[in-house]
């Protein structure tokens, strides 16, 4: 049962990614998913559970890899491209900015429910290049090492 949760939870990941590659305007598509993916972890309580599960890590970074890496990287890509998205920003960094908005969500859900927004757009704005952004130091963590880091939250 944990197994085929985990797949549902992949998967609706996947698709976000999928419905998000077919929008035409690129700074809406990029900040879409983005938005979505913060959503999605703020909001359903299973994902973190699932993901994070103790001896996880690996099948979540094999999963990562193979399934939704390939469809985040296309749409980052695009959107750096375009001049949507800040130059340095990876596709698995993605990951670890919707576990952020989720972490804001987890300790403010009691207080008010929606005030893991603020905090999303905030982080989503900030992915934009702007002439006055600075490069990102050190370098971004390896797909692996933030499927790892994830895995340790528990």
């Amino acid at each position: 049962m944990l197994d085929a949760l985990f797949d549902d939870q992949i998967d609706s990941l996947v698709r976000l990614a999928d419905e998000s590659s077919r929008i035409e305007d690129t700074g809406e598509a990029i900040r879409g998913f983005l938005f979505g993916l913060m959503e999605k972890r703020a909001t359903d309580r299973v994902l973190e559970a699932i993901l994070t599960m103790p001896g996880q890590s690996a099948r979540f970074a094999e999963e990562l890899s193979q399934n939704l890496a390939p469809a985040v990287n296309q749409l980052v890509d695009r959107a750096i491209h375009a001049g949507e998205l800040r130059p340095d920003l990876t596709g698995q960094e993605v990951c670890l900015l919707s576990f952020m908005v989720g972490k804001v969500a987890d300790i403010t859900r009691d207080i008010d429910p929606d005030a893991w927004r603020r905090y999303a757009q905030l982080l989503i704005d900030g992915t934009r290049p702007s002439a006055a952004t600075k490069p990102l130091s050190p370098p971004p963590l390896s797909l692996i090492d933030v499927a790892m880091a994830l895995g340790r939250t528990r």
